[in-house]
């Protein structure tokens, strides 16, 4: 995969979390920094609604 390849799929998967870094000690640099989350996904919500215990 190509430089960009991957940045597109990290941007757009919702398991990537990214965001941006700076150290103002030596300098404007920015680095691209990514996560893996494997809880990312919200959980589905049940097709029958649950029944209430008394």
């Amino acid at each position: 995969m190509s430089e960009a390849q991957v940045l597109e799929a990290a941007f757009g998967s919702r398991k990537i979390k990214s965001w941006v870094a700076t150290d103002g000690e030596y300098g404007p640099d920015l680095e691209l920094m990514f996560q893996y989350d494997e809880h990312a996904y919200a959980r589905r919500k049940p097709k029958k609604p649950l029944k209430k215990s008394n």
